[in-house]
């Protein structure tokens, strides 16, 4: 079912070789991101520049009731301006190293930090160990979505960690296997 789908998409699609990752993976996945701004034509920070092909925003589920999951990179973080157009409440930082930029001030947006790329620290073989590290993430989206707000899942790409998270949120709220997701 889909607790085993969540486990095989934890696994395939997080699994990065261990010589790769080093001493830590934020640092593998920030690489990641790094190369593929170059191979976009991208800055530094994933801003598009002139004739480049990539959205630093993109929806990729919504409610009836207009609540929608975007998955992002750090240039809509950090873009107050791009995430209330989006109707953007909360926001899911994927990563142990971006700060949560509106956390503070007049209208502070929530915030969880779910590190997906810490997955291996908290699953273990059994099913319900997927379970209990999602949690949290559909959780603090469920309540977003309640609130009629939606959510920005966000990385420094929106590919890997964002990506991956995105993935999951598919087949949590769409019921999507992995492949399709």
């Amino acid at each position: 079912g889909v607790r085993a789908l969540w486990w095989h998409t934890l696994y395939a699609r997080l699994a990065a070789p261990s010589s790769a990752m080093g001493d830590s993976s934020t640092e593998y996945y920030d690489q990641a991101a790094r190369d593929l701004f170059a191979q976009l034509g991208l800055d530094r920070l994933g801003g598009v520049r002139a004739g480049a092909h990539y959205n630093s925003l993109d929806p990729i589920y919504a409610r009836e009731s207009g609540a929608a999951i975007f998955v992002g990179n750090d240039t809509a973080a950090r873009s107050r301006e791009m995430l209330a157009r989006a109707g953007v409440t909360h926001v899911v930082n994927c990563t142990d190293n971006i700060p949560n930029y509106h956390e503070a001030g007049a209208a502070p947006l929530a915030y969880l930090r779910f590190n997906v790329s810490y997955w291996a620290r908290h699953i273990g073989p059994e099913h319900e160990s997927v379970l209990a590290f999602t949690q949290p993430l559909f959780a603090f989206i469920d309540e977003a979505h309640s609130a009629g707000g939606s959510v920005l899942v966000h990385c420094l790409a929106g590919a890997h960690r964002a990506g991956t998270t995105g993935v999951l949120c598919l087949m949590h709220y769409r019921r999507m296997s992995h492949s399709d997701a």
